[in-house]
C-alpha cells in the first residue's frame, strides 16, 4: 500500500483484529475502499491455489445506446435527480443488450456451477467504438480449462487476448486502475466520497 491509503486506512496491529483493515468512514468512500479490498481479495485467491485471468473483449454486436441513456448512465447520481433516476425507462435498445448481458453472463454462471471450477467472475463494462461492451475478470481453480470460456458464443462480446496474473503483478497499484470508480463510463450508480454528505 502507499502513503495516500494511510489517511483512510489503518492496519490494526495487534489483539483479536490484529492485521484486519479499519477504514475511517469520515475519510473515504467506496472509490477509495473497493481497490484496495479487490487487491486482497485476489491475493487470498492466490494463496487459496486458484488462478487469476482477465479476459479483454471487444463488442461483437452492433446495437446502439442512444444518446439519452448513454448521458444518463454516464452522469453521477446527484441528490436533485434522485427522484428522476427511480423513474427513468431505458430505450429499447438498453433493454436488449442488458438481455444479452444476462444471457452472456449465464453462460459464466453454468461453468461457475456445472464445473465447480470458478470461484468468481467480475464484469468491466466500457464502450467499444460507442457499442456496450465488458471485460472478465476470473477467479478460477486450478484445473479449470480456459478454453471453454474462449471456445463460448458469447451475444455481446468476443474475447481479444487473455491476461494471467500472478501475486507479484497483480498490485494494489493494478487493481487501483481497474477499480477507479470515479472515472468509469457508466456512473449511474455511484456516488462520491465528497457527495456523500450532499446525497
Amino acid at each position: 500500500m502507499n502513503n495516500n491509503d494511510n489517511n483512510f486506512l489503518i492496519i490494526i496491529p495487534e489483539g483479536k483484529y490484529k492485521d484486519m483493515r479499519l477504514y475511517l468512514e469520515d475519510r473515504c468512500g467506496s472509490e477509495h475502499i473497493l481497490p484496495i479490498e479487490m487487491y486482497y481479495l485476489f491475493q487470498n485467491a492466490f494463496k487459496n491455489n486458484y488462478k487469476i485471468f482477465f479476459l479483454k473483449c471487444n463488442s461483437k454486436h452492433s446495437i446502439i445506446i442512444p444518446e439519452e441513456d448513454l448521458k444518463f448512465l454516464k452522469t453521477d447520481i446527484s441528490i436533485h435527480d434522485q427522484e428522476n433516476y427511480l423513474k427513468y425507462c431505458f430505450s429499447e435498445n438498453v433493454l436488449k443488450i442488458k438481455e444479452f448481458q444476462y444471457l452472456d453472463i449465464l453462460k459464466l454462471y453454468k461453468i461457475a456451477i456445472e464445473k465447480n471450477q470458478i470461484g468468481a467472475f467480475f464484469l468491466h463494462p466500457f464502450l467499444d467504438n460507442n457499442l456496450y461492451c465488458f471485460n472478465i475478470f476470473l477467479i478460477v481453480k486450478n484445473n479449470f480449462d480456459l478454453n471453454e470460456i474462449l471456445n463460448s458464443n458469447f451475444n455481446l462480446i468476443k474475447i481479444n487476448s487473455v491476461i494471467e496474473y500472478y501475486p507479484n503483478t497483480l498490485t494494489i497499484e493494478v487493481t487501483k486502475k481497474m477499480y477507479d470508480l470515479l472515472n468509469v463510463q457508466f456512473k449511474d450508480h455511484i456516488v462520491p466520497y465528497d457527495d456523500v454528505s450532499k446525497t
